[in-house]
């Protein structure tokens, strides 16, 4: 079975719990932008999409490629069970992560920019500042996502593309 969250065995993630700054940290990787014929990017560029990590290190192998399918399928064709899973993948990471000493930090769109905060809020209310920290950064202008609106465990970074110069500005003062 293929799981939604990625504690470990992706290496950028390995490096940053290697330095053990007190968390454990998890990510999701989808197919990017539309690239399943599904859009998980709103406001992706042609050269975010064209740079983009999935297309990186382990991000070419066929299994790995099966596997954010599966997750980005998942997420539009029933995602009542794309959240019950959810729930249950955070849930035991944070059980793991506690009995190491640690916080339990997850950046939800590790290949994707979907706003869980309005597709998912219960997720923050279920997994409280106490237990979870999740981040992420968008391209969604913060006046169409507001950071002020985000649950309190929940913190975005403004990503930069060549076409949202705007955008990136207007990010500026928040």
């Amino acid at each position: 079975m293929t799981d939604l969250l990625t504690l470990q065995g992706n290496t950028k993630l390995d490096k940053t719990n290697k330095l053990n700054d007190g968390y454990n940290t998890g990510i999701i990787h989808m197919i990017s932008a539309d690239k399943s014929g599904r859009n998980v990017c709103k406001h992706y560029s042609e050269g975010c999409k064209l740079v983009c990590i999935d297309i990186q290190g382990r991000g070419v192998f066929d299994n790995v490629i099966q596997a954010r399918l599966f997750r980005t399928n998942l997420f539009f064709d029933d995602m009542n069970e794309f959240k019950a899973r959810l729930v249950f993948e955070i849930g035991k990471a944070y059980s793991k992560t506690i009995k190491q000493g640690l916080k339990l930090a997850i950046r939800l769109n590790g290949t994707s920019d979907i706003p869980y905060e309005r597709v998912f809020p219960e997720l923050f209310d279920m997994f409280g500042p106490d237990k979870l920290t999740a981040y992420d950064y968008t391209k969604y202008p913060y006046k169409e996502r507001p950071i002020e609106n985000l649950p309190v465990n929940y913190d975005l970074t403004f990503s930069r593309s060549e076409t949202n110069a705007v955008d990136f500005l207007e990010s500026l003062h928040y």
